[in-house]
This record gives structure tokens, sequence and C-alpha cells, in this order.
């Protein structure tokens, strides 16, 4: 079936969550919802939305995120079924892009007993020790940065990652803007296929991640990437 990218809606928030969960089920959602907290689902109090208790911190994690006036949500899905999610990116605009938006008001979210607080703390701590240190107090302000790239493990393998990606070195190119990103081991050789410079790696609440950039020179935009 043809794929397509369209901007994310609210409604998208739930399964793009179960995404989120499933794509990283076996590297940071190890840390973040730990084994030794499982057992503590079963005190979480029933939610009228029917979510357990990590979705639910993801949906409104995502919420957040795409309410959010610097960031750019998009969604892959199917041409003859728009409402089913295959994936998804959040993409974070450099600050001279930013238009004047009043910026909404954050949900706040949700923290089940099984989430690990820590190493939650650990994560962007971490993110963004690594990003202050090659860049310095202005981080990743002037780049398109990646927050997130996350496809549904059922539909890997048919170019849905490339497609978001595509999104944002494409308009990186045009305005001449570099990008940047932390990669997973499982992400690394997809982005490293699209001209983006390893800058070396660092620990994420134990597991390996790879500070990642992309020059606007290093892509041409032609067929080959559509």
């Amino acid at each position: 079936m043809p794929l397509r990218i369209r901007p994310a809606s609210e409604s998208d928030a739930v399964a793009m969550a179960r995404i989120g969960g499933d794509a990283f089920r076996h590297s940071l959602n190890t840390a973040l919802f730990p084994a030794r907290l499982a057992h503590l689902e079963a005190t979480v109090v029933k939610r009228e939305d029917g979510l357990d208790g990590e979705t639910a911190w993801r949906v409104g994690r995502t919420l957040n995120r795409m309410r959010d006036p610097g960031i750019i949500t998009l969604v892959a899905t199917n041409d003859e079924n728009e409402s089913e999610v295959l994936g998804y990116a959040h993409w974070e605009v450099p600050y001279d892009n930013r238009t004047k938006k009043d910026v909404a008001e954050k949900i706040s979210l949700y923290e089940p007993p099984t989430l690990d607080k820590e190493a939650t703390a650990q994560l962007g701590k971490a993110l963004d020790e690594e990003t202050e240190q090659l860049f310095g107090k202005e981080g990743h302000k002037n780049m398109y940065y990646l927050l997130v790239l996350a496809v549904d493990p059922k539909h890997q393998g048919r170019g849905i990652g490339k497609m978001l990606l595509h999104w944002g070195l494409k308009k990186a190119t045009i305005e001449n803007k570099p990008v940047y990103l932390h990669a997973s081991p499982d992400g690394k050789p997809l982005y490293l296929s699209q001209g983006f410079r390893d800058l070396g790696e660092f620990d994420v609440c134990g597991f390996p991640h790879t500070s990642m950039l992309f020059a606007p020179t290093a892509w041409t935009i032609d067929p080959v990437h559509e």
C-alpha cells in the first residue's frame, strides 16, 4: 500500500504512544519501565480511558510535544487508511524559525508507579549534557533536532523511517541548517546511510547512544530521496 506523511492530530496520540512503547521495548523502555516495577501495574487505579499506566504516561508526553509550537509532529499512514498510524516523528525546529504563537498549556503528566522516575530524570540529563558538551550552552537551538522517530515494529522495513527522516532533511537543506539527533544502535545504520556523521557514543541509562550530525551539503534533494 502507498505510504504518506501527514501532520499528526491529537486523535493520533494513543496510537503514537503505543508505537513508541513497542519500538523501544528492548532498549530505553526497559530502563524507564523496568521489570522490577511491573508488578505495581496491578495497583494502578482503573482509568476511565482504559489505558495502562505506561501508555497513559506516553500519551501525555506526546500531547505536550504536539502542543509545543516549536515542535512539528508527523505521522506516516497508508493512503487507503489515513487513521492507521504506522510511525511518527517529533521534529524540533530551529529557534529562529519559530512563530510567536502562544504556548499551549501543558498537560500535567500522569506518572504510574511502574515508571522509574530516577531513570527518566537521568535520560533528560544525559541528553542535555551530551548536547552541551558538543555545542556549548546554545546546544542545538539553531539546528533541526530529531527528538523522536519511531516505527511500528510490525511495519518496519517499508521505508517509513526514511520518509519521516527525509521531511526534516529537505527542510534543513532548503534552509541551510544542520540536523542533530541522538541515535540508538538500531537507528544508527539508517542515519549513517543518509549522510549523518558520527560524533561519538555516550551512555543513556545503561544503553549506548550516538550523537549524529547532518550537514546540508551532504544531501541533495532529488527523486532518489523521495
